[in-house]
């Protein structure tokens, strides 16, 4: 079974499993896409591969492969069609701290991925750390469970801003188009697309935004 029917048999089940849903705008289609390109990641060690498949009216299948990284520790991995974030809490490129690389990438019939900057963080390295990382608007976020300082990262200039609102460390990063929202023990604070904070505070440490991807609280 080619690629193309796959993804057919995948949009009509959706379909029908999400039923009166398909009302809420921008949730569904009536319409089948006459082209569909999409990249899949695979953490593999030290470094993280890629694939972007697909179809369009001429072909179908996958259009290329290849590898970001070497890295230390990929810790998180966030981004889009277009940008994508890893995060390393063990860079040995920078004497084992933490190390955010960001990539351009292009889906198409000839996709590529190009390291357009790295962004070096005041973070000790660790094979252990639990990475929190998310991004609003003009701004990406980052934290560990092993400082408490989080870190506002400017997606356009890299410029690094840090952060102590609450005193412990990160617990969680979740993000919304318009919002983020950061936990760190018993409190959190929530941002704007444009990075400035609309509530602190709280006490809570599961606050969340929903997005395609599930929350998956700890047990």
């Amino acid at each position: 079974m080619s690629i193309r029917t796959n993804m057919l048999n995948v949009v009509v089940v959706t379909l029908f499993i999400v039923g009166s849903a398909a009302t809420f705008a921008g949730e569904a289609s009536d319409s089948i896409p006459t082209s569909e390109i999409y990249t899949y990641y695979q953490v593999n060690g030290a470094t993280i591969d890629w694939s972007t498949c697909g179809y369009t009216p001429e072909k179908e299948g996958c259009f290329g492969s290849g590898v970001l990284g070497q890295f230390g520790r990929p810790c998180a991995v966030a981004g889009t069609s277009g940008i994508v974030y890893v995060a390393d809490s063990n860079s040995s490129a920078n004497g084992g701290n933490t190390m955010i690389s960001v990539y351009r990438q292009i889906e198409s019939t000839t996709p590529s991925v190009k390291l357009v900057g790295t962004v070096v963080l005041p973070i000790p390295g660790s094979s252990t750390a639990k990475c929190s990382m998310a991004f609003s608007g003009g701004y990406l976020w980052f934290g560990t469970d092993q400082v408490t300082t989080y870190y506002r990262i400017d997606r356009t200039n890299f410029a690094v801003t840090a952060n102590a609102t609450c005193g412990s460390p990160t617990t969680s990063i979740s993000a919304s188009a318009k919002f983020v929202v950061i936990n760190q023990g018993m409190c959190d604070v929530i941002f704007d697309a444009n990075g400035i904070a609309q509530q602190d505070g709280g006490e809570s440490t599961t606050s969340f935004f929903l997005d395609r991807n599930a929350f998956i609280p700890e047990s």
